[in-house]
């Protein structure tokens, strides 16, 4: 009987339309759950981090490894309606996290993704004492003791999710210009274009530890197409700390699953305002303006009894 349920649910979300605005006739994060039941459940994401309410506490060392030099992935990039999500090739390298609030399992690199707001002032999902940032980047990672993302999804410990906020600063990031320059290729929705070596992903240069976080020149265009097989330095100092947020909650978007265990960087990343510009050309039926995929963002969800953690992590 569950897995029938699950069954119909998935096929739920996958037919069932659902946006950001009201205008657009289609369910909005205020009703979501009227549609998809789990958006009402009470370990719901996004929220609103309270940083004088979140309690200390220590975890085994957070490990965030790749397959690649300096996490370079490969995969497909795709408008998909709601975020441009790249889902990645793991048989050419992905990444992998543990240790952390992570118990003993480990977790495995399905999908990265982005929330951005048509100005500055919005676009992350989660809120720091009520402040919100330009951008979040979600990379979605599924326990590998469930084999499949598909079999993880609506586990109690079948998803893991970094949460990474971005402001909007002068230089930019290397990866997120090499980014933002492909996001021409898929302007429109259900536009999708090869991620290959030579787009210069790499994620260490997205993680909010590392040293320079791939800065750039406003005019940098370095990045695509250099050598996938250069030796390159990681910029990485095995010795400076990592600080977090963690809390369970849900995916953002329908179904809802409260299947999330969620790690926010305190640290942030940088993006630059010309780099904003190309993700807020992308388009989309159900975005968050009218024709366009921006202000694609959950508004926060209740705490109801949950406790967010605050926790201070060495590199493994």
């Amino acid at each position: 009987m569950y897995f029938l349920w699950l069954i119909s649910m998935i096929a739920a979300a996958m037919c069932q339309e659902y946006g950001y605005m009201s205008e657009q006739g289609v369910p909005t994060p205020s009703n979501w759950s009227k549609v998809f039941p789990l958006c009402g459940g009470k370990f719901q994401s996004p929220i609103n981090i309270e940083t004088k309410k979140v309690k200390k506490k220590s975890y085994p060392d957070l490990k965030i490894s790749f397959d690649n030099p300096c996490g370079r992935v490969t995969g497909e990039l795709l408008n998909a309606g709601h975020s441009p999500v790249v889902n990645i090739d793991s048989s050419k390298g992905g990444a992998k996290l543990s240790g952390g609030p992570l118990d003993c399992d480990e977790y495995a690199l399905q999908q990265f993704h982005f929330h951005f707001g048509c100005e500055n002032s919005r676009g992350s999902e989660h809120l720091i004492d009520s402040q919100a940032f330009p951008a979040q980047l979600h990379l979605v990672f599924f326990n590998k003791k469930y084999e499949t993302f598909q079999n993880a999804v609506d586990k109690p410990d079948g998803l893991a999710v970094l949460g990474v906020l971005i402001t909007a600063t002068c230089p930019g990031n290397r990866v997120l210009g090499s980014f933002a320059k492909k996001l021409t290729k898929i302007i429109e929705e259900g536009a999708s274009a090869n991620v290959t070596a030579v787009d210069g992903i790499k994620l260490n240069y997205l993680m909010p530890y590392n040293n320079k976080q791939g800065d750039e020149d406003e005019d940098d265009e370095d990045i695509a197409g250099d050598d996938p097989d250069a030796v390159e330095e990681e910029e990485v100092d095995a010795k400076k700390k990592i600080k977090y947020y963690t809390y369970k909650g849900s995916l953002t978007t329908p179904p809802c699953y409260e299947s999330v265990t969620w790690i926010v960087f305190k640290d942030k990343i940088k993006i630059s305002n010309t780099q904003l510009k190309k993700f807020r050309k992308l388009k989309a039926q159900y975005g968050g303006a009218p024709g366009l995929m921006c202000d694609n963002i959950r508004p926060v969800q209740p705490l109801h009894k949950r406790k967010v953690y605050s926790v201070l992590s060495s590199r493994e």
